[in-house]
């Protein structure tokens, strides 16, 4: 967990939720959800929100 956070947490320049910060805040590889091909933002927090935090499941 030694990862950078994202430069800009949340919520993008639209007010939103980005996808790379929750990916960050779960504590998950950069790109683990949100370099899924296919995956559109929707999907990816929708992944993200059903996921298990790695740190919580240990």
């Amino acid at each position: 967990m030694g990862e950078a956070h994202p430069s800009s947490p949340a919520p993008n320049a639209a007010g939103r939720l980005r996808a790379d910060f929750v990916e960050w805040m779960q504590g998950l590889d950069a790109g683990w959800v949100t370099a899924t091909p296919g995956l559109g933002r929707p999907a990816q927090l929708t992944a993200l929100g059903n996921g298990v935090v790695p740190q919580q499941a240990a």
